[in-house]
């Protein structure tokens, strides 16, 4: 096996060829600043130009920083948003499917409303097990809802006919204007 020579010592210089080539590139990137700094000047010479015209034109006015709101606005804000989509759910369509999947063994207590899930949370009370389900599977036939869950059921064992306890979520279909009954 012939022997490894190893010259930790040793003295490499770069080379004229290596020497050049690194002048080169700082070259170049200097070239490059220097003409990202004038189209960069040129640029906002060019912005400040047509911010001037449309001032002078009436199209834009002096922008003014905008100011945080208060927590009682923010509040108030919310409550708006909130209202504004509980304004825009589609009631009539929503009642039409609730009527068209409803029963004499089923009987809705309360509704409430998501208007940002699309969803319907429904509690009810019905005669036996098998109505809870028979009206699950009536209310997705119809078009309006879809995903019909059991959120939670309960048997109402202190009372005499011992009815169920459901809690149902409905999520509801952006209807078409022309969907919407009158």
């Amino acid at each position: 096996m012939r022997a490894l020579r190893v010259d930790f010592v040793a003295n490499h210089q770069p080379t004229w060829f290596g020497r050049l080539l690194a002048g080169i590139g700082i070259l170049l990137a200097i070239v490059c600043w220097q003409g990202y700094s004038a189209t960069r000047q040129q640029a906002e010479g060019l912005q400040s130009t047509l911010a001037e015209a449309g001032k002078q034109a009436g199209l834009t006015s002096a922008r003014t920083p905008r100011q945080a709101s208060s927590p009682a606005t923010q509040a108030a804000m919310h409550q708006a948003r909130t209202l504004a989509d509980f304004l825009q759910i589609p009631w009539n369509a929503l009642f039409d499917g609730l009527e068209t999947a409803s029963s004499p063994e089923f009987a809705l207590l309360s509704i409430e409303p998501d208007a940002r899930k699309h969803q319907l949370k429904l509690t009810a009370e019905a005669a036996s097990r098998d109505a809870v389900f028979d009206y699950m599977q009536r209310l997705e036939a119809t078009p309006q809802f879809s995903q019909v869950v059991l959120l939670k059921h309960e048997k109402q064992l202190e009372e005499a006919e011992q009815p169920w306890r459901v809690v149902l979520i409905a999520s509801w279909h952006e209807t078409q204007p022309s969907q919407v009954s009158p």
